[in-house]
C-alpha cells in the first residue's frame, strides 16, 4: 500500500492514551498501511519514554514502542528535508513567526515525502508552504 500521511507525535500518542479519540481510531484504522512518522517524531516517542522513572509504566510505553517501530514506517530528516526546512525557517523568521525545530522537521520530512501531515496542532504547522495538513481528532 502507498503512504499518504505522516503522523505528528500527538497523532501518534493518542491510541495509547486512556480514553482515545474515537474519532482519530476510526481514521487510523481506515488508513492502515499509509501511514509513516518522522524521525523527529521517534526521538520525541522514545526520549519520552526514556525520560519516565522505572515501573510498569515505562515497560508498557516500550512495548508500545515496539509495536509502532514494528507497524509504521519511520521517514528520515534528510538533506531534502533540511533544505526545504531551511528555506522555510528563514521565510517565517523574516515574517516574525518562529516554528520549533522539531516542528519544522517533522513538516519538512511530510513535504518532502508528499505526505499529508496529521496532526490535532493545525495552527502549528499550516504556515508551511506546500504542506497538506488534516486533523483527525475533531469529528
Amino acid at each position: 500500500m502507498e503512504l499518504n500521511y505522516l503522523l505528528d507525535t500527538d497523532v501518534i500518542s493518542e491510541p495509547f492514551k486512556l480514553r482515545p479519540s474515537r474519532t482519530l481510531l476510526r481514521h487510523l484504522a481506515k488508513h492502515t498501511g499509509q501511514m509513516a512518522i518522522a524521525s523527529t517524531t521517534w526521538f520525541e516517542l522514545t526520549s519520552g519514554v526514556e525520560n519516565m522513572p522505572e515501573g510498569k509504566k515505562k515497560t508498557a510505553r516500550r512495548e508500545m514502542l515496539g509495536d509502532i517501530r514494528k507497524l509504521t514506517p519511520i521517514l528520515a530528516y534528510d538533506d531534502r528535508a533540511a533544505g526545504w526546512h531551511g528555506e522555510e525557517h528563514i521565510r517565517l523568521s523574516k515574517n516574525g513567526k518562529r516554528i520549533p525545530l522539531a516542528d519544522g522537521q517533522i513538516a519538512a520530512v511530510a513535504r518532502m515525502n508528499n505526505l499529508t501531515l496529521v496532526t490535532a496542532n493545525v495552527k502549528d504547522f499550516e504556515r508551511f508552504h506546500g504542506l497538506t495538513v488534516e486533523n483527525w481528532m475533531r469529528a
